[in-house]
């Protein structure tokens, strides 16, 4: 998960916990994370789904379910981080 990822998924979190479950808006999510434009936004959410941390359902506008908490790497041993991303085929993705 990028950093940009993490940051948007707290977002729809917090945003989700303080709006009765209502998912925000790509425009939303786009001034929250001071992008340009809304393919940005798109990225970042299809990078959300192909992780497998949130499921949209099609064609329905704020419909984001988050299934996976984002883990806190910050105490995470590099060796072991490695060998999950390699265990995921994420490791040539993050080397590079």
């Amino acid at each position: 998960m990028t950093p940009r990822q993490k940051d948007c998924l707290d977002f729809i979190r917090t945003y989700q916990t303080e709006r009765g479950g209502v998912s925000p808006s790509f425009d939303e999510m786009r001034k929250h994370m001071g992008l340009a434009s809304l393919s940005g936004v798109d990225r970042v959410i299809k990078g959300l789904e192909r992780g497998g941390w949130i499921v949209r359902e099609s064609n329905r506008h704020r419909a984001i379910k988050i299934v996976a908490q984002a883990p806190d790497l910050s105490s995470v041993d590099t060796a072991a981080l490695w060998a999950e991303l390699g265990r995921r085929g994420q490791a040539a993705r993050a080397a590079a």
